[in-house]
């Protein structure tokens, strides 16, 4: 029984160090001046000032992407809510060519995507993302807003991180090979 729970605990720890490591990334990205500029200008605001503030984001985010092997991300992005652009390490499209991009989904699923990567609703919860998602594998959506990274009242966009549910799982994989109990979540 000890070791069991032992073993429940520590597994347990290692997921809340990985939920802390998405939290630490988000504050990165957040404070980053070139990303928190772009995040700040409107939609009639796209000029070649915007898009070349896009390229230097996706070049920060590429020097991030170390960070994406300790953790169990299939792919993360940020959504930006003023001009309904994402970024991502290699992308800086619009929310139609993002998508596009990824994924075909009918519209009704499509809006529905929409809503619950802008909202901010469930944020720092995981969320069942596979119907909307290009994997095979069951997905999770974890996404934190830039705003939690400050003090400031207001600053919009929402870092995504889509998670393989096979790498979560495999988190707890000594718990649930052991022969002696079981888990129930």
């Amino acid at each position: 029984y000890r070791q069991n729970t032992t073993m429940f605990k520590n597994c347990v720890k290692d997921l809340d160090t990985s939920l802390r490591l998405f939290s630490t990334l988000t504050t990165q990205i957040g404070s980053n001046e070139t990303i928190k500029s772009l995040s700040y200008l409107k939609n009639d605001e796209k000029t070649y000032h915007f898009y070349a503030l896009g390229k230097e984001s996706m070049e920060y985010l590429s020097n991030l992407m170390s960070m994406q092997g300790m953790l169990p991300i299939d792919s993360f992005y940020v959504y930006l809510p003023e001009t309904q652009y994402f970024l991502s390490p290699s992308q800086f499209s619009s929310k139609e060519m993002f998508y596009f991009q990824r994924t075909a989904l009918a519209d009704d699923l499509a809006a529905k995507r929409d809503a619950l990567i802008a909202s901010y609703d469930n944020v720092m919860t995981l969320l069942a993302f596979t119907e909307y998602s290009n994997h095979t594998a069951p997905v999770y959506l974890y996404k934190i807003p830039l705003a939690a990274t400050f003090s400031q009242s207001y600053h919009p966009g929402m870092a995504c991180f889509e998670l393989n549910a096979d790498d979560l799982q495999n988190n707890f994989e000594d718990v649930l090979n052991s022969n002696s109990s079981f888990l129930y979540i």
